[in-house]
């Protein structure tokens, strides 16, 4: 008699810790305001001939009023979860924004929408840039970085690396 695969408990550890990531990410996500959960009916139209659907939990992520014409929301499947959540915490609300997009064959976003998404990419990679540039610093400009501002900035990610600069150039006058 030979035992199931699921029933080894390597197999269903395994399967338990991915469904426990999965759940960590979509917690995160909706704390963000970023996906709503909500019920999904299978199967054929209701009427009073067919039996019960099937009801699950969906996850959709809210993206109102920045396609044009669209839905406002955008289904995904429990999969996605931890990749969307990685968008997130790399590229933000727009990183969320460009991966609807891709979703959706490229649709276009609303003029307003585009021009704000942009700024915040182009914000982002410059930041980058300069952060890059703090990190090959030396001297004292080295060492206030490594040791004070790089490991706040990092935390509380909210502050440009500009004002960081900015911040040292005062210190160092």
């Amino acid at each position: 008699m030979s035992i199931p695969e699921e029933d080894f408990p390597e197999k269903r550890i395994s399967t338990l810790t991915e469904q426990l990531d999965a759940a960590k990410a979509l917690l995160e996500l909706a704390c963000a305001d970023i996906i709503i959960f909500h019920s999904q009916e299978y199967g054929p139209f209701i009427n009073p001939e067919t039996p019960e659907p099937q009801v699950t939990v969906a996850f959709s992520v809210m993206v109102n009023d920045v396609f044009y014409p669209a839905a406002d929301a955008d289904g995904f499947e429990i999969t996605d979860a931890i990749p969307l959540r990685d968008v997130y915490r790399k590229d933000g609300y727009e990183g969320v924004v460009r991966w609807v997009q891709k979703r959706r064959d490229n649709l276009p976003l609303q003029p307003h929408v585009e021009k704000r998404v942009k700024a915040r990419e182009d914000l982002r990679a410059e930041n980058d840039r300069l952060r890059a540039a703090l990190d090959k610093a030396t001297g004292p400009v080295s060492d206030w970085w490594f040791k004070k501002a790089r490991p706040i900035i990092n935390a509380i990610g909210e502050i440009s690396v500009q004002e960081a600069m900015d911040a040292i150039e005062r210190g160092l006058k």
